[in-house]
C-alpha cells in the first residue's frame, strides 16, 4: 500500500511540475503582417492598447517623403497631417488616437495629434515655438513630447486639453520621453555627464524628474512603460554591452540574456509582467526577438508559426492583451513588421 501510495504521490508531483512548466512558457501566437495596400514600405513604431498600430509609410514615389498610419487587421489608413510631405506616427493609445510629428522646413518639426475619427490637433500651434514635436501618449490624450523655442533652446514638456506643462530636467541635458502610462507615469532618460553615452534612465511623476539605478555602471534608459508603472529598458554591462532590466518599486533587475548572449534590451511590458525585446550574441551582431515570462527569456519564434525563412528579429511593444509588435526577417532579407496575437 505503501509503494502504490509514493508512486501516486510521485505521478503527482511530475504532474504538477509539468503543469506549472507550461503555465510558464509563453502561448502560441497567430501572426498578422503589417503592410500598406499599396505595397509601400511601412516602419512601425508603436502597438497600442487596442491593437492599434501606427508608424510611417513611405512613398513610392518619393522614398523622401512619408505619412504617418494607423493599422488595425482590417484597415490601414495613411495621413499627411495639415498636408505635409513629411510626417509620421510615434505612438497610439488605446481608442487609436496618434501622436507623432511632421517636417514643416528642411531643420524644424511641428507635434501632432490624429483623432481616431480622422480630427487633426497641433497642439503647439500659435505658442511661439520654432520646432516641436510628439513622443507618447495616453488614454486622456496626454501627449509627452518637446518644444523648442526662437532662441534654439529646447524644453521637453507633458500636454494636456491646451496645457503645456515643461518637465523638470534638474539641470541635466539631451533628456528623452520614450513613454506614458494611462496614470501619466512618464519614462525615459537624462544625460547626466558630458559624454553623450552617459544616460541615466528616468521617470517624471507630474512634471517631477527621478532617476533610477543602473545595474552597474552609468549608462542605462527606459523603454517602455506599463499600465501598472513596471518600468524596461536596458543598462551597459560593460563598454560594449547591455542587459534588459526591469525597474520595479525603484528597484532595478537584471532580465538576463538568451543562452550564452552577451547582450540584451527590453522595449515594452504588459500588467501581466511579460516583457518583450531582443537577444544577440553582442550589441554588433544580428538579434533575435524575445519575451520574459515569468522570470524566464524564451526565443519568441518558438511560438509562432513562421512562413518559410522568416525570423522573428526584435519585438518592441507589447499591450495588456498579450498582443506583441515585432520585426522579422523575410526569406529574401527585406524586414516586415508584424503583430503577434495569443491564440
Amino acid at each position: 500500500m505503501n509503494r502504490l501510495l509514493s508512486r501516486r504521490l510521485a505521478a503527482c508531483a511530475c504532474a504538477l511540475v509539468a503543469a506549472t512548466a507550461q503555465a510558464a512558457a509563453p502561448p502560441h501566437y497567430d501572426l498578422a503582417r503589417v503592410v500598406a495596400p499599396n505595397g509601400a514600405r511601412t516602419q512601425a513604431t508603436a502597438l497600442g492598447a487596442g491593437g492599434h498600430v501606427t508608424g510611417i509609410v513611405y512613398s513610392k514615389l518619393d522614398p523622401r517623403q512619408s505619412a504617418g498610419f494607423l493599422w488595425t487587421p482590417t484597415s490601414f489608413h495613411a495621413f499627411s497631417p495639415f498636408g505635409s510631405s513629411t510626417s509620421w506616427g510615434q505612438s497610439v493609445n488605446a481608442a487609436g488616437d496618434v501622436a507623432g510629428g511632421l517636417r514643416t522646413t528642411a531643420s524644424t518639426t511641428s507635434a501632432y495629434i490624429r483623432l481616431a475619427d480622422g480630427t487633426m490637433i497641433a497642439p503647439f500651434r500659435g505658442m511661439g515655438y520654432e520646432s516641436s514635436g510628439g513622443e507618447g501618449i495616453n488614454a486622456s490624450r496626454t501627449i509627452t513630447g518637446y518644444v523648442v523655442n526662437t532662441d534654439h533652446v529646447s524644453t521637453d514638456v507633458s500636454w494636456h486639453d491646451g496645457v503645456t506643462t515643461p518637465l523638470q530636467t534638474a539641470g541635466y541635458e539631451n533628456n528623452l520621453q520614450l513613454a506614458i502610462n494611462d496614470a501619466g507615469l512618464v519614462g525615459g532618460w537624462v544625460q547626466v555627464g558630458p559624454d553623450p553615452r552617459t544616460v541615466q534612465a528616468a521617470t517624471w511623476t507630474d512634471g517631477v524628474l527621478q532617476l533610477l539605478p543602473c545595474l552597474d555602471v552609468q549608462g542605462c534608459q527606459v523603454s517602455g512603460v506599463s499600465s501598472d508603472n513596471r518600468l524596461v529598458g536596458s543598462s551597459a554591462i560593460d563598454d560594449f554591452n547591455s542587459h534588459a532590466c526591469l525597474w520595479r518599486d525603484g528597484r532595478v533587475v537584471d532580465l538576463g540574456t538568451l543562452g550564452q548572449d552577451w547582450n540584451s534590451s527590453a522595449a515594452g511590458v504588459n500588467a501581466s509582467g511579460d516583457v518583450v525585446g531582443s537577444s544577440s550574441q553582442t550589441a554588433y551582431s544580428a538579434s533575435v526577438a524575445t519575451i520574459w515570462r515569468n522570470g524566464r527569456i524564451h526565443d519568441l519564434t518558438q511560438f509562432v508559426d513562421l512562413p518559410q525563412g522568416w525570423t522573428l528579429l526584435w519585438a518592441s511593444a507589447i499591450n495588456d492583451a498579450g498582443q506583441i509588435l515585432a520585426t522579422a526577417s523575410g526569406a529574401d532579407g527585406t524586414t516586415v513588421d508584424v503583430v503577434l496575437t495569443p491564440r
